[in-house]
């Protein structure tokens, strides 16, 4: 199934669709800032959004290859952390609810594009640290990053397994099928290191890289094929300035290699995004920090040179 996810948190009032190997701008929202958004095939889209006057979280649909988007029925919740939809109608949220002292993390799911929701959360969960990240591979398998702990379903969320990682929370997460994923960690720590955690048994154990660079937390990973993964570390911090770095796997997480992002004197860049079509073509979203622009970079031989996309 073609799925195609970009997770970024910058105010971006437009949504951009590639075409022919070019983006191009697609129909404006005003009023909304996009948090993500996900394609289930070239027609089929979900986006997760915040109205910045009222501050409310809106999830949208588009049928249409983002031409047209209108929102669909929502819980009536504080704010979504995160959505994972997997086909026409069916799809997954995940929120806070700090008045639930037993699972205060939550997950819903909707079968009909949010006019019912149905609560299929864990009987306890932990606080989480103000983020959360999801990922359905179907209706029964999916996984949930929460902090330091990794949520398992293969029965649609009736039951639950967990995964506690030691010294790593949950930055992003990336699962091809049911056993081969990779997580992106941050340290817990004011040091904002980072690493690579990926299994291949769906999370009885990890082949794990830990990133011993200030301001390394991973911010993306993305399987392009069966065995090559990019994962994106926000900033190295280096002496002049902050370096954002790709790291490339062609053996499904068993070895990882370091590829400096030029920063094309974007001030102080950060690498938010990275998606891959295959082994050589993809693409990246740099932001400047506390800036709300993107600057998106192509790159056709493997993330050797990256061209500006207009």
């Amino acid at each position: 199934m073609f799925k195609k996810t970009i997770s970024i948190i910058i105010i971006l009032i437009s949504i951009f669709k590639i075409s022919n190997g070019q983006w191009s701008e697609l129909n404006n929202i005003p009023g909304l800032a996009i948090n993500k958004f996900e394609f289930i095939d070239d027609d089929l889209g979900y986006a997760l959004a915040n109205d910045i006057l009222s501050n409310k979280n809106v999830i949208l649909k588009t049928i249409n290859g983002g031409n047209n988007w209108d929102s669909i029925p929502s819980l009536n919740v504080d704010g979504f952390m995160d959505i994972s939809f997997i086909s026409d109608g069916i799809g997954f949220v995940v929120f806070r609810d700090m008045n639930n002292s037993f699972a205060p993390m939550r997950i819903h799911k909707t079968s009909n594009d949010g006019i019912n929701w149905e609560d299929i959360s864990p009987s306890t969960t932990n606080t989480g640290m103000g983020n959360s990240f999801v990922q359905f591979i179907d209706e029964n398998i999916g996984f949930w990053g929460v902090a330091d702990v990794l949520y398992k379903t293969i029965d649609a969320g009736i039951n639950w397994d967990t995964i506690v990682f030691s010294n790593a929370y949950v930055s992003s997460l990336d699962f091809k099928d049911a056993n081969n994923g990779t997580i992106g960690t941050w340290d817990g720590s004011f040091f904002y290191g980072g690493g690579m955690q990926t299994t291949n048994d769906g999370g009885n154990t990890f082949n794990v890289l830990t990133l011993n660079n200030y301001s390394s937390v991973i911010n993306a990973v993305n399987y392009s094929t069966n065995n090559t993964i990019y994962s994106a570390s926000v900033s190295n911090y280096m002496p002049n300035g902050y370096s954002p770095c790709l790291y490339k796997s062609i053996d499904n997480g068993s070895s990882w290699d370091s590829i400096a992002i030029d920063t094309f004197n974007i001030p102080n860049a950060t690498l938010r995004a990275v998606d891959f079509i295959d082994d050589i073509n993809g693409k990246i979203i740099l932001s400047q920090q506390f800036n709300d622009t993107a600057y998106v970079y192509n790159t056709t031989n493997g993330a050797l040179d990256w061209v500006f996309e207009d």
